[in-house]
């Protein structure tokens, strides 16, 4: 689960360079891809967030549970 939301915030974020590029270097009529890749390198950048932060909560709470194992022995 963990590889699959990095690899899609990842690709958002790649997608949303890409509309960017489009709009600096090839396509200079459609403006619109400005904002949209904007809107969707934020999102790609969000999700790698709220996925890393989520897998660093499970872990803690792992390790942690590790560490008491070791205490009470």
């Amino acid at each position: 689960m963990k590889q699959k939301g990095m690899l899609l915030g990842l690709v958002l974020m790649i997608i949303g360079i890409v509309c960017w590029l489009m709009v600096k270097y090839v396509l200079y009529d459609i403006k619109v891809l400005y904002p949209v890749g904007c809107i969707i390198l934020c999102v790609g950048g969000l999700i790698v967030t709220i996925n890393l932060f989520i897998n660093t909560v499970k872990d803690d709470k792992i390790l942690r549970s590790k560490i008491d194992q070791k205490k009470e022995k």
